[in-house]
């Protein structure tokens, strides 16, 4: 089994020796579980327990019956048992280095074939099954376009306070120059009426005639 040396801060370990479980169907889990965040990861392994969502087999095809949506695939409980509680370890390792359960993906998981014994009485002549399994769990943080994307949005709401304070500033304006308007009209009355009085003075000058 290979052995880990080096971790990185991020990381968190979990490693089972000499499960009685498949390797074959070990391998073909892994393969389907591998790459994804550990909270989708245990609702997979428990539809499986349920015997709900079928696992795809693209390796090991030998004697495997179709299922609805794949060409070969089977229900493996027992190893999806035994990956729970691994990935269930693992989680608790990352809490205890201070590591985001939420934000946890497999970043490797390895199965090994371990040593294999022959069965005792009545199933003597057979070999027992034997795994190692290997697992390695990674913190992802966000990446630049997220952070950028936030920039943006900030950005955004930022320039819409901007829009809407000056708006408030032109209604205040339009209210102070009502008044104006009442005092022209005012001045149009008053020559209005300077213009009705001209013609009264030049009906005077003809009766004096």
């Amino acid at each position: 089994m290979r052995i880990i040396k080096e971790l990185k801060e991020n990381m968190a370990v979990a490693v089972g020796k000499d499960l009685t479980i498949s390797t074959k169907d070990s391998i073909e889990l892994s393969n389907f579980i591998r790459g994804r965040y550990t909270t989708r990861v245990k609702k997979i392994l428990d539809e499986i327990i349920e015997l709900e969502i079928p696992i795809p087999y693209k390796r090991f095809t030998g004697d495997r019956g179709h299922k609805s949506g794949m060409a070969a695939g089977r229900f493996p409980v027992n190893v999806a048992k035994i990956l729970l509680k691994l990935v269930k370890s693992a989680e608790a390792n990352a809490s205890v280095k201070g590591l985001n359960t939420s934000s946890l993906i497999i970043k490797s998981i390895i199965p090994n074939r371990a040593a294999r014994s022959y069965h005792y009485g009545r199933r003597r002549g057979l070999k027992t099954k034997g795994t190692h399994i290997e697992l390695i769990l990674e913190e992802v943080l966000k990446t630049k376009e997220t952070k950028s994307k936030q920039k943006t949005d900030n950005n955004k709401t930022e320039i819409k306070k901007e829009t809407t304070q000056p708006k408030k500033e032109l209604k205040t304006e339009t209210k102070k120059e009502e008044p104006k308007k009442g005092k022209k009209v005012e001045e149009n009355a008053e020559k209005n009426e300077e213009i009705k009085e001209k013609p009264a003075k030049k009906e005077k000058v003809e009766d004096k005639e």
